[in-house]
């Protein structure tokens, strides 16, 4: 039964009734390997008292204060019957509780070159706080109470731990190189808690591969090469905050928590990879939550909120194909130096992005909020806001933004918002925001802030505003009111009006958009843009605007015409005013029959325009002149006097120009009702 030292007999009696041995005053268990033998404690004595005790002498706990555990602790396959209890103890060997059973296992502020638990069972807890070991092995273990590894330093030895014979016997599990790692836990099962917070620091790698975990806790502690927790399942909360640091990659691929998850005043160096990640009731990574790698989430599910308030991503955000219930808010200073990416996004309440900053972005296409997207007051986008195709179930809110981007600063194309699209930058951004083809429920924007460059085509809306009126300044937890209801002037009705309106159609067709695949997206004559503006105003009851607009329309498709089409369109212009204007045939009717009567007075007063037979009617020019202009009623003197010489020619011409401008006059009047 070992050594008979004097912890060794004092256990004998000790472990029956539970009563502690204690030795020294509380010195460091890594000083250990120099305490003496009135310190040592054997290893197989342990084994002895707990595993196969006297049938009389049945243990209630081996509890050990301050001793040095000499030897190999092999409790591999056993099943000890009373709990062992270590408290600022120092093992001269691995402790191996490889497949053992135990009712409760606690080596608390002690120093052991590694512990060996895979297939552990215990129906109590594990608890291994303020320890120091170089690494834990908790394969496939099972923890019926908490897993405590609070405080606790872990420095790392790498898998599979050196348990002295040369073998991992009989469960050698892994076949990759798992050099480093400080604990290997794949397969865990904790029903309660596990607990690696209050200043717990791995120096090796942390793998929690598929685990099964009913808490897990990671506040306040230091992950020098990361965590690999691919596959797990945690049935509450996970929390990596108040001072979380991870060196290395954070791992969450398809994991499931029942719970929250959050992130709050944590650092991660490497990337957070959560691709497929569950989370029933929100993700919070706020506040002061910073993450120097790249944040992925795609296809991720994330049941209630969530947040990066303030959060600092260095390589941004790829959360393509993500999925959220509710809200998502990148607000309050968030800021990411890489692209946000949320292509194929769902998001199922708000998207807020006020007061952030998106160095290179943010590509959202396909992106589809239930609620209202809020990119307001202090939004700051130094690349493309890209939403091509997006659909916003209310409104879409660009006010005090800033678009800097000089290529393509807002792109919309193929995007629905079936609420407002409120426009009102907080200066004009200096590339172009392309709303080709979107479905807007209304459009509100402000003259001062228009794009340099503006794609309208195919754009749809049933209203259309100024917001001059909406709030110039939004308080902190005030855009609410904004949301729920902006007060906007509605456009007042004028040739001013009309004139703005025609302005910003050609400011759409001026600027040409750089939107591969579609470069021209933005440049030239499209009717699309005034067909939409002259349809708002019809609805509006303006019907003379909605004229004036078809007139521009007109006007406008000149420069898309051949030559002659050209010279048609510039005389259906001045003549009818393309049928919106029939009231300018008479003015230029009455100009040639002025002009007319003049000269063709002068030819009858030389002779050249004689009567054809001695008995005529009367030579007036004015009517003469209206006979050649009017080609289907006669007034009797178009073939009462016949021209000759230059007045053949101007008898021809006038004859000609009537039967154009009654073309025109019908040919306009036709068109302009068929429009309509």
């Amino acid at each position: 039964m070992g050594e008979a030292t004097p912890p060794a007999e004092e256990l004998k009696t000790a472990i029956v009734a539970g009563r502690p041995v204690r030795r020294g005053a509380g010195e460091p268990a890594a000083e250990g390997h120099t305490w003496g033998e009135d310190r040592q404690l054997p290893a197989d004595l342990l084994y002895e008292l707990l595993v196969r005790p006297d049938s009389d002498a049945k243990p209630r706990a081996a509890i050990l204060v301050g001793l040095r555990i000499t030897g190999r602790l092999n409790f591999e396959s056993a099943d000890l019957q009373a709990p062992l209890i270590a408290h600022n103890c120092h093992f001269d060997a691995p402790v191996n509780l490889i497949a053992a059973k135990a009712p409760e296992i606690s080596l608390t502020a002690c120093h052991l070159p590694g512990l060996a638990a895979d297939q552990l069972e215990t129906r109590g807890a594990l608890d291994l706080s303020r320890s120091t070991l170089e690494l834990v092995g908790l394969l496939g273990a099972h923890i019926g109470g908490q897993l405590v590894l609070s405080g606790a330093t872990l420095t790392g030895g790498g898998y599979p731990p050196d348990l002295g014979d040369g073998t991992l016997q009989p469960h050698e599990i892994p076949t990759e190189s798992l050099d480093g790692m400080a604990l290997v836990a794949d397969g865990l099962q904790v029903d309660e808690g596990m607990f690696c917070a209050a200043g717990f620091t791995a120096e090796g790698g942390v793998r929690l591969l598929g685990a099964h975990i009913g808490l897990l806790s990671f506040e306040r502690a230091t992950l020098r090469r990361g965590l690999n927790a691919d596959g797990l399942q945690v049935d509450q909360d996970l929390f990596c905050m108040r001072g979380f640091t991870a060196e290395g990659e954070v791992r969450l691929v398809s994991a499931h928590i029942g719970g929250q998850l959050r992130f709050g005043e944590a650092t991660l160096s490497g990337d957070l990879n959560a691709d497929g990640l569950q989370v029933d009731r929100g993700m919070f990574c706020t506040p002061d939550f910073t993450a120097e790698g790249e944040v992925r989430l795609l296809s991720a599910h994330i049941g209630g909120q969530l947040a990066f308030e303030g959060a600092n991503l260095s390589r941004g955000l790829n959360a393509d194909g993500l999925q959220v219930d509710d809200a998502m808010f990148c607000t309050e200073g968030f800021t990411a130096e890489g692209e946000v990416r949320l292509v194929g996004a769902h998001v199922g309440g708000q998207l807020a992005f006020d007061g952030a900053t998106l160095r290179q972005g943010l590509r959202a296409d396909g992106l589809r909020v239930d609620q209202g997207m809020f990119c307001a007051e202090g939004f700051v986008a130094e690349g493309e806001v890209r939403l091509l195709g997006a659909r916003i179930g209310s409104q879409l809110v660009f006010i005090g933004a800033a678009l800097t981007s000089t290529g393509l600063a807002l792109d919309l194309e193929g995007a629905r918002v079936d609420g407002g699209l409120f426009l009102r930058f907080a200066a004009a951004p200096r590339g172009g925001v392309d709303l080709t083809g979107a479905r807007l429920g209304s459009l509100y924007d402000s003259e001062s802030t228009w794009p340099a460059q503006l794609g309208l085509r195919g754009c749809e809306y049933t209203r259309l505003q100024a917001s001059e009126d909406a709030p110039q300044q939004l308080a902190p937890g005030q855009l609410g009111g904004v949301r729920r209801a902006v007060r906007l002037r509605r456009l007042s009705p004028g040739r001013l009006d009309v004139q703005r309106r025609l302005r910003w159609i050609r400011l759409a067709e001026e600027g040409r958009l750089v939107t591969p695949p579609a470069p021209a997206a933005g440049g030239g004559y499209s009717p699309s843009p005034y067909t939409q503006l002259m349809t708002f105003y019809r609805g509006e009851g303006r019907d003379g605007d909605a004229r004036r607009v078809a007139y521009e329309r007109e006007r406008r498709r000149r420069g898309e015409l051949g030559l002659p089409g050209k010279a048609w369109n510039a005389f259906l212009q001045w003549t009818v005013g393309y049928g919106y204007k029939p009231l300018r045939a008479l003015v230029v009717l009455s100009a040639l029959v002025l002009v007319g009567s003049l000269v063709f007075s002068s030819f009858h007063s030389d002779g050249r325009l004689a009567a054809v037979k001695a008995e005529h009617q009367p030579f007036v020019a004015s009517i003469y002149t209206l006979d050649r202009l009017i080609p289907v009623v006669s007034l009797g003197l178009r073939d009462a006097f016949a021209p000759s010489g230059a007045a053949q020619w101007w008898a021809f011409a006038y004859t000609l120009l009537g039967w154009m401008l009654t073309v025109a006059v019908v040919a306009g009047v036709n068109a302009a009702v068929r429009r309509e």
